[in-house]
């Protein structure tokens, strides 16, 4: 790597813009207060997991296709079950 581009690359890093952290871990309980570590692979976690998904997704999404997510997660049911 040459000068330039180390030269460049610290300034990034001085900007008052860069985050002083690019990953930032939580605990579930932060982020989804009703999380159970003891539901975790129960079909009521799965059945929350696919609402959520669902829901971020949206129904006109072009890019994903609701009816084939909820037939393979029927068939995920099933096999789990």
């Amino acid at each position: 790597m040459n000068r330039q581009k180390c030269a460049r690359m610290a300034m990034a890093l001085l900007d008052h813009r860069t985050p002083p952290s690019g990953w930032v871990y939580r605990k579930m309980a932060e982020l989804s207060p009703a999380f159970r570590q003891a539901e975790v692979g129960s079909a009521n976690s799965y059945d929350a997991l696919a609402q959520v998904i669902l829901s971020y997704k949206g129904y006109e999404n072009a890019t994903f296709d609701r009816a084939n997510f909820l037939r393979n997660y029927a068939l995920f049911g099933r096999i789990h079950s």
